[in-house]
């Protein structure tokens, strides 16, 4: 994360963002949503029947922790999906 210090400087977040990497703006989408600050993404429709709990887990964890995949990890899931297209 980008480093600021100060004992009276208030820093407007659009300053603070646009320093960080993606991989740290998902840290604090993360964090938001952790705390209850953003709700997590839904599409709104009833889903499938075919999607069970775990399938659904998972595909959350994916979508949500993909700051904590690695390359090879990411590059492997586009290439699933790509092929599935």
């Amino acid at each position: 994360m980008p480093y600021f210090e100060s004992d009276s400087i208030s820093i407007n977040a659009d300053d603070y963002l646009v320093e960080c990497t993606t991989r740290e703006i998902n840290e604090v989408i993360d964090w938001l949503r952790e705390e209850g600050e953003i709700p997590l993404v839904s599409t709104g429709d009833q889903e499938p029947e075919w999607i069970n709990a775990d399938w659904r887990e998972s595909l959350l964890k994916l979508m949500h922790k993909k700051h904590l995949l690695t390359v090879e990890e990411e590059n492997l899931i586009l290439k699933i999906s790509g092929r599935l297209v």
